[in-house]
């Protein structure tokens, strides 16, 4: 595959993040949701108050509440041992993940207000 200087990627980084988004709240967060009170979670931690919306989370919220687990004040313990329990590769997702994450959802703003990629970070990515 040629390298083509030319090329706009803004749609597929629109579509690679949706994707991402779908993905990360059906595997991560709409289980934990359903799994914890996530009520009294924000009474005790307001990092959890992002999971009391009853709409899909977007990426740039997925991200935010991810780089919280591992946050040093006020960490989301109970998302995070969630993501160890269910999830194989779960250093590799909070590790370095989040930053290549956070490189996309910024891409993806640029495309979803018609800038064009033309070198997108970190595509294609695997947990």
């Amino acid at each position: 595959m040629n390298d083509c200087d030319s090329v706009d990627y803004a749609p597929l980084c629109l579509e690679y993040c949706r994707a991402l988004e779908v993905e990360m709240n059906e595997l991560i967060f709409n289980p934990f949701k359903a799994s914890e009170d996530i009520l009294r979670l924000s009474q005790r931690n307001f990092y959890y108050d992002k999971l009391k919306e009853t709409r899909e989370m977007t990426l740039g919220e997925c991200i935010y509440l991810l780089d919280k687990c591992t946050h040093h004040a006020h960490p989301l313990t109970e998302l995070k041992r969630s993501i160890q329990i269910n999830m194989k590769q779960y250093q590799k997702l909070l590790g370095n993940a989040v930053n290549i994450l956070r490189n996309l959802n910024k891409n993806e703003r640029q495309s979803d207000h018609g800038m064009q990629i033309h070198r997108p970070y970190g595509l294609p990515m695997a947990f």
